[in-house]
């Protein structure tokens, strides 16, 4: 973890140590001016109009001289700029402190960063793809040489407003350390007319932010603009040391309060607001109103002095044309603003131009020094550029020579450094699959992740990277459904600032954050920066999802004040032993702590804290997981900051040891650099034996370690159970990461298809076990064992039904009837079926709200409710009225349950039919755990994806499975039955051997396990909602469900009215198999077992009055498979290899 003592210099010993943001002596190594500096600055720590005073002498008259021993001073101890900022923060004199700091930033600025090329973001057209961010960078340092990136796609999209975006406007902020990105909120490619967009149009900007000018975070929809605005148009921002804040400008028709619809006539003029961080902003001013529409303005300062660009277009300055003022005061009235020059277009030879963008060249331009004005010819070439030597007496002329992107329309240049043109090129790069930004799994500075799952999506929870000293306040969650795709919380769920944030006892360095379950709470544990102890702590929130809201302690969870010590109190791990259900965190710098926790997760349970033995070369960046038949514990070794940080690896039969060092399981790939991987963390696929290694690296480019980016890659179990070595990827995540199918399976039980009675031993008194059916129960010419077999089957199920089943107090379960949501709730349910039936429900889903019962009350679907009433296990209660002398409710009769609970699902989507009942009872019977599916109310996709199901992979035929249809039964059919074929069967082109051109003769796709491919949405046909699945089943006893995690499903059923439904139409059928997930029989050696499995499969469960049959749909690709290359193949070798001749491996 970041910020440990062994990643700042070599541990000592003890707990006393700390870390260089936490050290009060200065090194000993200051200059005798720095010392004089600090000396004075400590003197005047204490007291701050003596400080203000300073830095305000400071502003007025910048000596180079101090300032160098400033920043002398920042570079070796970072306690000078924190402090700095802090008694800002508290001072009665801001704004003199403030304009200081920024004369120390100017001042760096002007002394250490020279731009050596341009970055371009831009629109490109009023359609719905123009009407986003496009980015382009220049060819070195040439203003007028430019190159698309993204292979001339947008870089930044629109998911909120009209989802439209114009007119882009980037700024680095005052201090160098963040960009912004602002843009007019207006779909004209959308259908708005631009009537509309003048007088109802939005009044929200569109923001972004970024460090690095690649790794943007969420979008923000600002509200800026007041309700008399029509909108608001071409925003931009600049710093204004006089008032320490962002003035944001833009165009906006104002029209009278009374005018609420905004009919009459007005005019545009320029706004302004004030903000220091680009989320809130202070209420909107006029800042030009000349009597006639003003658009477009931006804004260059030189020498001192603002120069304004503005389309007038109101032609008061006596065209409708871009005019230059200028004025030493930003935010000064129009009045004070004098004109320099008017019709700059149409003095320069254009047409008719608006949205200027004016910047200086950087030194060492090839071009020369100039001043350039890009301007937008709407009417004609879109963006040009003018340019001119002198800004204060100008003669804009168009450039005599450039090449700018294509067709780009109204957006800015902003000077950049060489690194960050490299940079950001790199990363925009046509081949974006090579760029920096897909290598990493999230995007932006994260580190130390822990990687969980829970229920249907996968978490996140990083440490914010990226910030000097690993100084970072807040912690995000990501999610994601399928391990590729994330998206951020737009929120910090955490942030430890003091009384400024939410987390009482702690001041920042918010690191290495780890979460777990227990009873519907999640558990959040964290470790932060303790000024209480002047050391690390570490702290627990709790909250009601993934997500949170997070409530964190008032007191640190865990310090360095006990017996037993680390390094650093940080780190933590939390971890539950399936074995013994208890559940353990462990923690630690130099020194691997753990301990078992408390039933409530809040503490530790006393005595319990014991070093670990066993883990050589630990540092921090603990994690265990338990694989049989070990406990694996993944540990960090060396600096963070050193290149060859690395994970090692230890196993233990016991969750607290004590563990046998495996050596090292993850470093760096010099080749490649891939460097410094390290603090990991490790999952399994849920419903798979598949597993995945989250860890953090050096970022590509310009990593270090503090500049660290997360990446994700496969673990792999050898035949002892032991970790196989990671060797970190490159490639994307969704490429050859994700997991798609397990490691090779044993030999695939064929009874497992059958039903399985030994679980009912347990429904009588006797507890026998009984034989489980055979492969051949239902073949004819049974063998006497077989009969024998079958008949012992059915006699378990005959006596497990016929077990007489009384009410006994211990096994009694009330229930109440909820009319509104048509479910029953019960806060005491008893007996074994409730460990597959009924769940508590989120805040924001419970029926009842959040009260303080939520936790307790357990909801139960209409379908479960009817078969407990009829299995005599639950009594249900009518809500109680004012007059019932039973406060409890009368008793629900069964008839009156039907009544209630069955319904039409013609008039109420997603009722739960009689046939859909009928179904879920008879499975519940014969002991299959019974969900339904994401699809039950008909609604979302056909077939929705099972939430761990493996990805579908790449087709290799000529068509998908749906286009066959369409193709042989739609189109073919149109055709007259005379017809003769007039297209190849087999395209032009070089075939090796036969199997090649029979392949390219296939009709039916082939599924290839070794590629990973989602079909298009195209190829999916509408289906009718007849056909979706209703129910995910899961086979008795079934090892990987768990009722929390219920995992992929083994079944999925569709239920059909059997009278009131025709056969499925062949388009239908295609569609249901289009969307199925790859789920063959694991083993690669079964390949007969495959060809009658299938690939994807569906079943039907067809109820005609009353009685169900049960209809199995599945593809399977004979002709793909080269059995031929399999006969005779040997047993399975290690790791999914085959022994034997020309079995081995997947063929040729």
């Amino acid at each position: 973890m970041e910020g440990s003592l062994d990643s700042r210099r070599p541990a000592t010993g003890g707990g006393g140590d700390r870390d260089y943001n936490n050290d009060p002596d200065p090194p000993a190594d200051l200059s005798s001016l720095e010392q004089e500096v600090l000396d004075e600055y400590a003197t005047l720590a204490g007291n701050l109009d003596n400080l203000s005073a300073l830095l305000a002498e400071l502003a007025a008259d910048p000596s180079a001289e101090i300032l160098d021993a400033l920043r002398g001073l920042e570079r070796k101890t970072a306690t000078v700029f924190t402090l700095l900022k802090a008694t800002f923060a508290k001072s009665t004199n801001q704004l003199n402190i403030l304009r200081g700091l920024d004369a120390l930033s100017e001042h760096e600025r002007d002394r250490e960063t020279e731009y050596e090329g341009y970055m371009f973001a831009y629109f490109t057209g009023s359609t719905v793809k123009g009407e986003q961010i496009y980015f382009a960078a220049s060819n070195g340092n040439d203003a007028l040489d430019w190159q698309e990136l993204n292979d001339g796609n947008p870089v930044l999209t629109s998911t909120k407003g009209s989802t439209g975006l114009r007119d882009p406007f980037i700024l680095r902020s005052h201090d160098g350390s963040t960009f912004y990105i602002l843009a007019t909120d207006l779909s004209i490619g959308g259908g708005t007319s631009w009537d509309a967009a003048v007088r109802n149009g939005s009044r929200y900007l569109e923001i972004w932010e970024s460090s690095d000018l690649v790794h943007w975070g969420e979008q923000r929809h600002v509200l800026v603009s007041p309700a008399t605005a029509g909108m608001t148009w071409a925003p931009e921002a600049h710093w204004d040391a006089e008032i320490g804040a962002y003035a944001v400008y833009w165009a906006s028709n104002l029209y009278l309060e009374n005018d609420t619809e905004h009919t009459g006539t007005s005019y545009e003029r320029m706004l302004y607001a004030t903000t220091t961080d680009f989320v809130t902003f202070s209420e909107a001013r006029v800042w030009q109103d000349a009597g006639a529409a003003r658009i477009d303005s931006t804004v260059l300062k030189a020498d001192g002095v603002f120069y304004r660009f503005t389309k007038d277009e109101g032609a008061v300055t006596g065209c409708a044309d871009i005019i230059q003022e200028r004025s030493e005061a930003l935010l000064a009235p129009l009045g004070e603003w004098e004109v320099v020059t008017s019709c700059i277009g149409a003095k320069a030879g254009t047409a008719a131009v608006e949205g200027p963008t004016a910047f200086k060249s950087n030194p060492g331009d090839v071009n020369g020094e100039k001043f350039y004005l890009f301007v937008d010819e709407y009417v004609d070439r879109g963006y040009i550029p003018l340019e001119t030597v002198d800004i204060a007496d100008p003669n804009w002329q168009v450039s005599a020579s450039y090449k700018l992107p294509t067709s780009p329309r109204h957006g800015t240049v902003l000077p950049i450094t060489a690194a960050e043109l490299r940079t950001f090129t790199h990363a925009y790069s046509t081949n974006l699959q090579e760029s920096a930004n897909s290598t990493t799994l999230i995007p932006g500075y994260y580190a130390d992740p822990n990687l969980v799952v829970f229920g249907c999506e996968y978490y996140i929870y990083p440490t914010t990277d990226g910030t000097p000293g690993w100084g970072g306040k807040n912690f995000y969650v990501w999610k994601s459904s399928n391990l590729a795709k994330w998206t951020r919380s737009t929120e910090p769920i955490l942030t430890l600032n003091g009384s400024a944030g939410n987390v009482p006892w702690a001041t920042g360095n918010a690191w290495a954050p780890t979460i777990i379950e227990k009873e519907g709470t999640y558990y959040f544990y964290f470790s932060g920066q303790n000024p209480t102890y002047d050391e690390k702590s570490i702290g627990v929130a709790t909250a009601p999802s993934p997500e949170g809201p997070f409530t964190a302690q008032p007191d640190a969870m865990i310090t360095n004040q006990g017996s037993v010590t680390t390094n650093q109190v940080i780190d933590p791990a939390a971890f539950r032993d399936p074995i013994s259900g208890k559940h353990y965190l462990y923690w630690g710098n130099g020194v691997p702590l753990a301990a078992e926790l408390t039933d409530n997760m809040t503490a530790l349970r006393p005595d319990t804290t014991v070093v670990l033995t066993g883990l050589t070369n630990f540092n921090e960046g603990s994690f265990v997981v338990y694989r049989a038949p070990y406990y694996h514990f993944t540990y960090s070794i060396g600096d963070t900051r050193s290149v060859d940080y690395r994970v090692g690896y230890a196993t233990a039969t016991q969750p607290m040891g004590p563990w046998t060092y495996r050596g090292v399981v993850l470093q760096k790939v010099d080749e490649e650099g891939l460097l410094a991987t390290g603090h990991d963390s490790v999952v399994r696929v849920p419903g798979t034996d598949d597993w995945v290694m989250a860890y953090h690296r050096f970022a590509i480019p310009g990593g270090n370690g503090t500049k660290r980016e997360v990446r994700i890659d496969r673990v792999e179990f050898d035949e002892e159970g032991l970790m196989v070595p990671v060797v970190p990827t490159l490639g994307d995540a969704d490429e050859d990461v994700i997991p798609q199918s397990g490691p090779l399976a044993e030999e695939i039980d064929l009874s497992e298809e059958t039903q399985d009675f030994r679980f009912l031993a347990a429904v009588g008194h006797e507890g026998a076990k009984l034989p489980k059916r055979g492969e051949k129960d239902f073949e004819p010419h049974a063998t006497a064992l077989q009969s024998n077999t079958l008949d012992a089957s059915r006699q378990a199920m005959h006596n497990a039904l016929s077990f007489q089943r009384v009410h006994q107090p211990k096994g009694y379960t009330l229930a109440t009837y909820h009319p509104e949501s048509n479910m029953a709730y019960s806060y005491s349910p008893k007996g074994v079926l409730f460990t597959k039936m009924g769940h508590v429900r989120a805040a924001k889903d419970d029926p009842l709200g959040n009260d303080e019962y939520r936790g307790r009350r357990i909801w139960l679907l209409p379908e479960e409710v009817l078969f407990l009433l009829e299995r005599g296990a639950i009594d249900v209660r009518w809500p109680p009225s004012e007059d019932d002398e039973d406060s409890r409710g009368l008793p629900m009769s069964l008839q009156g349950a039907y009544a209630v609970f069955i319904e039409d699902e013609t008039i109420h989507a997603g009722a739960l039919t009689f046939e859909r009942f009928s179904v879920y009872s008879g499975l519940k019977r014969m002991g299959y755990t019974v969900h339904r599916a994401p699809t039950w109310a008909g609604v979302g996709p056909p077939l929705s994806r099972d939430c761990y199901a493996p990805r579908q992979t790449r087709q290799a035929g000529l068509f998908s499975f749906a286009e066959w249809w369409k193709v042989l039964f739609t189109s073919q059919l149109k055709k007259s039955t005379n017809d003769v074929a007039d297209a190849q069967l087999v395209p032009p082109g070089l075939y090796r051997n036969y199997g090649d051109i029979y392949r390219r003769l296939a009709l039916v796709d082939w599924h290839d396990p070794t590629t990973n491919y989602q079909p298009p949405d195209s190829h999916i046909a509408s289906t009718d909602e007849d056909f979706r699945v209703t129910y995910h089943i899961w086979k008795p006893g079934s090892k990987t469900y768990k009722k929390t995690d219920p995992g992929s499903p083994d079944f999925r059923v569709a239920v059909v009215n059997g009278r009131g439904t025709t056969v499925p139409a062949l388009e239908q059928m295609s569609a249901l198999m289009e969307t199925m997930p790859y789920d063959p029989p694991r083993a690669d050696a079964q390949l007969y077992q495959k060809l009658r499995w299938g690939y994807k499969s569906v079943i039907l469960a067809i109820v005609d009055q009353g009685v169900v049959s049960y209809l199995r749909i599945a593809d399977a690709a004979f002709g793909r498979e080269k059995l031929y290359e399999r006969k005779g193949a040997g047993p399975g070798g290690k790791r999914g290899g085959f022994r034997g001749g020309r079995g081995r491996g997947r063929g040729r």
